[in-house]
């Protein structure tokens, strides 16, 4: 005799529930190593004066994502990544970017492994 249809369909059922929570923990696992990456290039390519700006990129777990922030002085990213005016007039020095490479970085890193991810 042959496959029962709801057989069939339970069958396929599985399949797709299985094949989703890999991919769901395939998704979580690269975009938390994505994102350590991202904290890591930040260290590297941050200005520097004492440092402490520098070593202070963190990640942190937001909901289903991750974020990358500055824990030490997160005041001075908008300011070194754009420049500003001085209080007596003037502006500083040219903006040191930074961020915006890593996160185009980090953007096409993640699609780049969550296509292969998918495609496993």
């Amino acid at each position: 005799m042959g496959i029962n249809v709801n057989q069939l369909a339970n069958a396929i059922v599985r399949e797709v529930v299985a094949y989703d929570k890999k991919v769901a923990k395939a998704v979580q696992r690269e975009t938390r190593r994505v994102a350590n990456e991202t904290a890591e290039e930040l260290r590297q390519n941050s200005p520097r004066k004492t440092g402490r700006y520098a070593s202070g990129w963190a990640v942190r777990k937001e909901g289903d994502g991750y974020r990358v922030y500055n824990k030490e002085s997160p005041q001075l990213t908008h300011l070194l990544e754009f420049g500003h005016a001085k209080v007596n007039g003037g502006r500083v020095p040219p903006a040191k970017i930074h961020i915006r490479p890593a996160e185009q970085n980090a953007i096409d890193n993640l699609e780049a492994r969550l296509r292969e991810v998918v495609s496993e």
